[in-house]
């Protein structure tokens, strides 16, 4: 049985106060036939992005549009805050970090340069993000893969992978890709099957950006 909005809003601030790293205390929670705003002032980027997904763990959510500001107690100058980011992906094993230029402008993180996969854009990116000072981030990382990949191996590879996923019907995506772009479309149950469903094409080799268009049925 589907939640009503009320459910929805007590089980979102729920969620929220359960997260120890989200304040929970100042995000305001405003939910209208499934679609749900967050607005108000958490500590951290990363907080403004656990707060997202904490209201999408809740049965009901349609989409969530997150007016959260960030506000830290204290800011680091703009070049403290590109070293702590440049030394974040140093550290990251699975980012060739010589390939990646840092800029910062008022905590306005920008990322430029090349990976070799579409995953490792969006890990450098959460890289950024985990840093305390940042307000924002401009991913701008081009994928440039070391092997050629066709199109239709790259579609079979992503439905192959939901057929192994238990949280997700293959039967429920459609799967397109052009020139290493997916789009996944269709009808989900919840957002677990689609988390999984974009997931199955995040690591999936020769992608270069994922759009997800699924719904939630």
């Amino acid at each position: 049985m589907s939640n009503n909005d009320e459910d929805i809003d007590k089980q979102i601030v729920d969620q929220l106060y359960w997260d120890n790293r989200v304040r929970a205390s100042e995000v305001a929670v405003t939910v209208d036939k499934g679609w749900v705003t967050l607005s108000g002032i958490v500590p951290s980027y990363g907080a403004k992005t656990n707060a997202a997904h904490d209201a999408y763990q809740v049965s009901g959510v349609k989409f969530v549009d997150n007016k959260l500001t960030v506000a830290y107690p204290s800011f680091p100058s703009d070049k403290d805050l590109k070293e702590f980011i440049e030394t974040s992906l140093d550290w990251d094993a699975d980012i060739d970090s010589n390939k990646i230029t840092v800029s910062v402008d008022s905590g306005v993180v920008k990322l430029l340069g090349t990976v070799d996969a579409y995953w490792k854009k969006v890990q450098a990116e959460e890289d950024a993000y985990k840093i305390n000072g940042v307000v924002a981030i401009t991913n701008e990382l081009a994928i440039v893969t070391t092997k050629k990949w066709s199109d239709e191996t790259i579609a079979k590879d992503i439905e192959e992978a939901m057929r192994r996923n238990l949280n997700v019907d293959v039967n429920d995506v459609d799967v397109k890709v052009g020139k290493g772009k997916v789009t996944l479309s269709g009808a989900v149950p919840d957002w677990t099957a689609r988390y999984a469903a974009d997931n199955s094409a995040l690591y999936t080799a020769g992608v270069t950006s994922v759009h997800n268009m699924l719904s939630i049925a």
